[in-house]
Formats: C-alpha cells, sequence, structure tokens
C-alpha cells in the first residue's frame, strides 16, 4: 500500500514509475466525494490556482498538496462515524489533504472506488467532465 509524502509529493508518482516501468499500479483504491470529486480531486472551478487548466491538464494532474479542502468536503469529514468522547469532532477533520493526482489515478490498471448513493450513479451516468473528476473514470 502506497500513500503520498507530503513531505515530497513527487516521491509517489517517481516510485510508480519506476516500479512499474511505466505501466501503472495494478489496482488504485479511491474515495468518491458527494460532489464528484475522487481522491481529493476536486473541481477545477473549485480551486482559484487551477482555473484555467484544460481537460488534458487535469487528467495528468500529478500528486499535490491541497492546503484547504473545498467546504463541501471539508462538512462531509466532519460528518463522520470516528467521534472520540474526549475531543470535539471539528478538532479532528483535515483542513486540507494531499491528492495522488488524476495522472496516477487515471494511470492505474484498475479502480476500486467507494462511496455512496447517487455518486455512482454520477460516475458511470453523467457525461465525462471536469465539473465532476469522478466521471473522467469513464475514460479509463
Amino acid at each position: 500500500i502506497w500513500f503520498p509524502d507530503p513531505k515530497d509529493p513527487d516521491a509517489i508518482g517517481k516510485k510508480i514509475s519506476e516500479i512499474t516501468e511505466g505501466k501503472g499500479v495494478d489496482i488504485s483504491f479511491d474515495g468518491m466525494g458527494e460532489h464528484g470529486h475522487l481522491a481529493y480531486e476536486e473541481a477545477p472551478d473549485l480551486m482559484t490556482h487551477w482555473t484555467h487548466m484544460t481537460p488534458e491538464e487535469f487528467k495528468n494532474a500529478p500528486t499535490r498538496i491541497l492546503p484547504h479542502l473545498n467546504p463541501e468536503t471539508y462538512i462531509r469529514a466532519l460528518r463522520g462515524d470516528w467521534d472520540p468522547p474526549d475531543k470535539p469532532l471539528y478538532t479532528l477533520a483535515p483542513a486540507g489533504a494531499i491528492t495522488i493526482g488524476m495522472k496516477w489515478l487515471l494511470g492505474a490498471k484498475r479502480l476500486m472506488l467507494s462511496g455512496e448513493g447517487a455518486v455512482f450513479k454520477m460516475a458511470t451516468m453523467h457525461p465525462p467532465t471536469m465539473d465532476f473528476p469522478v466521471t473522467l473514470v469513464q475514460e479509463h
């Protein structure tokens, strides 16, 4: 199991390329968010520093650090089932995240997606678009 290193975001991409000889990992386990993000890959219009991205640039985005989650993702993190009695839930929710990047997600041979309800329908039925990054798995 590999996870991105926030101290060296490029390391995981190098590791994937080196170990798989550029062929991609066998399987990537990824979560889908209620508003269509995939493993914290959020729609570019929700990320001001990525607003001028083309679809191809987005699909090839590398591992990166998101210092601030968008409000919907943050609120979803607050609704977790892991509320210990000694700490308020909001103290445990992550303010930011690290994403492996669409380049490495879409480069996997297989994807195992987890999410709830309508997100699965959206992932398979909505036309592929950067507005709902999870829909890009249809082109996988």
